[in-house]
């Protein structure tokens, strides 16, 4: 982590954002996305590019795939964004049996954590390297990009979600938020 106190990164952000930061309650601002499930195995022609912009069309040579709901809790400081992605398990109708005896079920029928992203426009540690050195930083305009992710991380706001619900994924975003970057808000 670099280290560095509050009133720098203040000045450094104050700099980037031109004196307008993003948070909402003080702090943070929250963000939940739910990404649609699809199916290009059978499902021909490709229609992910309709559902999620941006995507590459595929054929059934070079499918996608079949993949479930994503739901995506994104907090926003104004030093970093924090996002938990959730695989859902919710499949469309036609991909999943009518019946399932879920004893010989592989996969959870019930939401799991995938990924933790990191992204931020300083330093997340000592030494990291930009994610894009020559894309201006969408999230801090005229700013590199400095990401991360953990993969195993996911799991703990995941039983947070299925035993306490969203206000537990929000606390456990903001308790890492302060862990990794301390003092940002002072």
């Amino acid at each position: 982590m670099v280290t560095s106190n509050a009133n720098e990164v203040a000045e450094a952000l104050a700099v980037i954002h031109d004196g307008e930061l993003i948070p909402t309650d003080g702090r943070f601002t929250r963000e939940v996305w739910i990404g649609p499930a699809y199916d290009c195995i059978t499902n021909q022609p490709c229609q992910l590019p309709e559902i999620r912009p941006g995507a590459h069309s595929c054929t059934p040579a070079n499918s996608h795939g079949r993949h479930a709901c994503e739901m995506v809790f994104t907090l926003r400081s104004n030093v970093a964004e924090l996002s938990v992605t959730f695989l859902t398990g919710w499949d469309l109708p036609e991909t999943f049996p009518k019946s399932t005896d879920y004893s010989r079920v592989e996969t959870r029928p019930w939401p799991r954590g995938a990924i933790v992203h990191f992204h931020s426009a300083i330093p997340h540690y000592d030494g990291q390297p930009p994610t894009r050195s020559d894309d201006p930083c969408p999230r801090w305009p005229g700013q590199v990009c400095y990401s991360d992710a953990g993969y195993t991380m996911a799991d703990e706001p995941a039983e947070a979600l299925l035993r306490r619900g969203s206000d537990a994924v929000w606390t456990w975003l903001e308790n890492l938020h302060d862990t990794e970057w301390p003092g940002a808000h002072q």
